[in-house]
């Protein structure tokens, strides 16, 4: 049993319909329940975001990975002998963890500080068995 604007309904069809047509028209009954006074907010979404939030929020810190956590992430891939794009298997990563956990983690430390991601990272290579 389920009660949608006053009205109670047990029919499973019925209720995805009432939820359908609520979640449709949210949006338009938003923006038709606004003050009219205020006809930049309609024009302009940003200017309806800034009166909307008076108060700004706090700026995101991100702090800087450690070796550590590097390591803790390697140590957990599961040794398989499957690769990826870069043609290495998460059992050589196991094996070189030692040797490349300094460069990833300043290579991820780099990606953070900078909010960039490398191309060469956005690759996915997806192969059907």
């Amino acid at each position: 049993m389920m009660q949608i604007d006053g009205n109670i309904t047990t029919h499973y069809q019925t209720k995805a319909e009432k939820f359908n047509h609520y979640y449709v028209c949210v949006a338009g009954n938003i923006n038709n329940n606004k003050s009219t006074t205020d006809n930049s907010n309609k024009i302009n979404p940003l200017n309806y975001l800034c009166s909307a939030f008076k108060q700004y929020f706090t700026n995101i810190t991100v702090k800087n990975t450690t070796m550590y956590e590097i390591e803790k992430i390697i140590k957990g891939l599961k040794s398989k002998k499957s690769c990826g794009y870069d043609e290495l298997s998460a059992r050589i990563l196991k094996i070189s963890s030692p040797f490349i956990v300094s460069p990833l983690t300043y290579i991820c430390n780099r990606m953070l500080t900078t909010g960039t991601f490398p191309d060469r990272l956005k690759f996915l290579e997806i192969r059907h068995v």
